[in-house]
């Protein structure tokens, strides 16, 4: 990626409020969850070695996507609801900062830096898509940097596409 981009940068501040009730509907999917279980899941995306600890696992489980030991994992949107609750948590906040994936193809959950980006392609339906857009939303400082490919910066062609398209 070419690091001469200069990318469009929005800083969100704000709070997300937290609730006094005993129980809530698990977003996660579970029908009422301990609200101190949902708290325990939710801070423990904060800790870079449970991000990567439940990539790897589900990687190793899928074989689908790209995982880069140490760094990142980057798999098809798709895939979302088939992962660990604590990685669809980490993603979750990052979409609370960004808002709706439908135009989004991959996501790439990076490991240590508190960062999910969002890849976008001209059409995925292509042998080999050409990525259009490139959302970076750093979490820690609740910043979201767009970068715009196309015109004055050429569009990078996705390779080995196929490791983005296994069945799940």
């Amino acid at each position: 990626v070419p690091t001469h981009l200069a990318p469009t940068t929005i800083n969100v501040q704000g709070k997300v409020p937290l609730h006094n009730h005993q129980s809530r509907q698990d977003p996660i999917g579970s029908p009422k969850v301990p609200l101190q279980g949902l708290r325990l899941k939710l801070f423990s995306v904060g800790r870079p070695e449970v991000i990567e600890q439940k990539a790897e696992g589900a990687f190793v489980k899928d074989q689908i996507g790209e995982f880069n030991e140490g760094h990142s994992w980057i798999i098809p949107k798709a895939l979302l609801p088939e992962l660990p609750p604590e990685l669809r948590i980490y993603v979750g906040c990052a979409t609370q900062l960004y808002g709706d994936l439908e135009p989004i193809h991959l996501i790439k959950i990076h490991f240590t830096s508190g960062k999910v980006s969002l890849l976008r392609y001209d059409d995925f339906s292509k042998e080999t898509p050409l990525l259009v857009q490139r959302i970076k939303i750093k979490l820690r400082e609740l910043e979201v940097d767009f970068f715009e490919y196309g015109g004055e910066y050429e569009p990078l062609p996705l390779s080995q596409k196929q490791h983005y398209c296994n069945s799940f």
